[in-house]
C-alpha cells in the first residue's frame, strides 16, 4: 500500500511536485530569457506538455474523483507524453544548429491539436465519424501507432546527437553534446518506465519515471539556455574519487570499530577466566 499525505497517495504526490517543478522551470526560463527567441518558445512549449502530461498522470491515481475525469487524465498525459517527442527533437535540432527545427516544431504542434481532438473526442468528433464502437476500436489502435511515433522521433533525437558526438573532435563542443545526450537519455529513460505496467513490480516505476524524467528536463533546460555548461568528465572524475575516498575511510572506520570490539571481547573472556 502507498503511503499518503492529506490523502494523497505517493504516486499523486510525485506526479504533483513534478509538475509544480515544471512550472518552475517555465517561470525561470521566461523570467531569465523572455521570448524573443525560437529555442525559448520551444522549450516553454515542452515544459508546459511536460507540466500537463504530469498533471493528466495524477488524475488517474487521485482517489474519489469522478471516472470521467481520471479518463479525461490519462488521456491528456498520453497525448503529452506521445508529443513531447517531436519537441524534443526540434528542440535537439536547435541545441546542433541544424535546420528543420521550425518545421518539427510546427509539426509538433499540429500532432498536439490533432491528438487532442481525437483522444478527448472534442465536440463528439469519434462519434461523429464514427460511432461509439468505432471511436473505441480506433483508440485501441491509435494507441501503438502513437508509442511507435514517440519512438521514432525519440530515436532521431538520439541518433542526432550521437552522430555529431562521434564526428565532432572539439573538446568544448563534444562536452555539450554529451551534456545533451544525457539529459535525453533520461528523459526518454523515465518517458519508457512511465510506460511499463506498474503491477509487474515491486516497485513504483511510474514514480521513478516521472522523477528521471524531471531530472532530464531539468538537464535541457539548463543546456538550452545556456552555453558553458559544467563538464561532465571532471564532474565524473571528482564523484568517483569522492566515492572511493568516502568508502575507504567506512573500511578504516570498520576496521578500528571491529578491532576495539574483538580487544573488548577478549579482555573480558581472559577476566572472567581469571575470576573463575
Amino acid at each position: 500500500m502507498n503511503p499518503s499525505f492529506l490523502g494523497l497517495q505517493a504516486p499523486v504526490l510525485v506526479a504533483l511536485a513534478s509538475a509544480a517543478g515544471y512550472v518552475a522551470l517555465l517561470a525561470w526560463v521566461l523570467h531569465r530569457h523572455g521570448w524573443r527567441t525560437w529555442p525559448v518558445r520551444a522549450l516553454a512549449l515542452y515544459l508546459a506538455m511536460a507540466f500537463f502530461w504530469s498533471v493528466g498522470a495524477s488524475l488517474p491515481l487521485w482517489f474519489g474523483l469522478p471516472p470521467g475525469v481520471a479518463e479525461v487524465g490519462t488521456r491528456l498525459g498520453f497525448a503529452m507524453l506521445m508529443l513531447s517527442a517531436p519537441t524534443l527533437t526540434a528542440l535537439t535540432l536547435m541545441f546542433l544548429e541544424r535546420p528543420g527545427a521550425r518545421q518539427v516544431l510546427i509539426l509538433a504542434v499540429a500532432w498536439l491539436t490533432l491528438v487532442l481532438i481525437a483522444e478527448l473526442n472534442v465536440f463528439g468528433v469519434q462519434t461523429w465519424l464514427l460511432g461509439d464502437a468505432a471511436a473505441e476500436a480506433t483508440r485501441l489502435l491509435t494507441r501503438p501507432l502513437q508509442v511507435a511515433g514517440w519512438g521514432a522521433f525519440s530515436l532521431g533525437a538520439l541518433l542526432l546527437v550521437g552522430l555529431d558526438f562521434f564526428q565532432t573532435r572539439r573538446p568544448l563542443h563534444r562536452n555539450r553534446l554529451l551534456f545533451w545526450l544525457l539529459a535525453i537519455l533520461l528523459v526518454l529513460g523515465g518517458e519508457g518506465l512511465t510506460l511499463l505496467n506498474r503491477a509487474s513490480f515491486v516497485i513504483d516505476m511510474t514514480q521513478v519515471g516521472v522523477t528521471v524524467r524531471l531530472l532530464g528536463v531539468m538537464l535541457v533546460t539548463v543546456a538550452t539556455t545556456n552555453y558553458h555548461l559544467p563538464v561532465l568528465r571532471r564532474i565524473v572524475r571528482e564523484v568517483v574519487v569522492a566515492t572511493i575516498t568516502t568508502l575507504f575511510l567506512a573500511a578504516l572506520i570498520f576496521a578500528g570499530m571491529y578491532l576495539v570490539l574483538t580487544s573488548v571481547d577478549q579482555e573480558v573472556s581472559y577476566t572472567t577466566l581469571v575470576l573463575a
